[in-house]
């Protein structure tokens, strides 16, 4: 068995068996800022060329750091821990089988915010039967729009923003807000961003023209804040 080198230095390992027309090496290395995590990265290996394919952070696995000496029982494939885990990830990714159309590029990776993901599985698991009776945060919470601070803070610069755009003396509503929040343009620009592409609580406009309106989720969600501070 390969001995492995410093834990924290990147492992890899080329999956022998061929998938469809191509080859895959997967690599991983532990967080340098937090050695719980792993970040694995998928490449696609054909005719010289290598693509980025996927890009993972998961749990580090708890024989990532067993270093291999010659007492150590040997497996069929000559392959440190790490390097059998890889494989074993490696071969359970389904997106290998075929090649994705373009490579995976760091401005791809650096776009997929899990906000929204993650806001969607907390809800799946606030209305599912299945988690019922848990005892769980999300078990508990009452029906009714899923949010947290953050898109109640949202939602609320949605709606005021919106409220600017139809004054006929406001000819910047971005302009107007950041003043009336005290906050930066390009803030107020990040948070309207935010709201129309990552929480879905504000209609898209046209590129450049000041516009839009509360999408249903977000009519609801700030109706349901409005009535819970007008009782409060």
């Amino acid at each position: 068995m390969n001995e492995t080198t410093n834990s924290h230095e990147p492992v890899g390992v080329i999956l022998p068996e061929r998938i469809g027309s191509h080859y895959y090496l997967i690599v991983g290395q532990p967080l340098p800022a937090d050695d719980r995590w792993l970040v694995v990265l998928a490449f696609s290996i054909v005719t010289g060329a290598t693509d980025l394919v996927a890009h993972l952070i998961v749990p580090t696995p708890r024989d990532w750091y067993e270093v291999a000496d010659e007492s150590t029982p040997k497996n069929a494939l000559n392959l440190t821990p790490p390097m059998l885990w890889l494989r074993a990830l490696g071969l359970t990714l389904h997106l290998l089988r075929d090649k994705p159309s373009g490579r995976l590029t760091n401005s791809l990776v650096r776009s997929a915010s899990t906000a929204p993901l993650e806001r969607w599985a907390r809800g799946f698991v606030a209305e599912s039967r299945f988690f019922r009776g848990t005892g769980g945060l999300e078990a508990t919470r009452p029906r009714g729009p899923v949010r947290g601070q953050r898109e109640v803070r949202l939602v609320k610069v949605a709606a005021a923003y919106v409220a600017l755009t139809r004054r006929p003396d406001v000819t910047d509503p971005v302009a107007t807000l950041a003043a009336e929040l005290s906050l930066a343009r390009n803030t107020v620009s990040s948070y309207l961003f935010q709201c129309r592409h990552e929480y879905g609580l504000l209609t898209p406009s046209t590129r450049g023209v000041a516009g839009g309106a509360l999408t249903p989720k977000g009519e609801a969600l700030f109706a349901a804040i409005t009535n819970e501070e007008a009782t409060s």
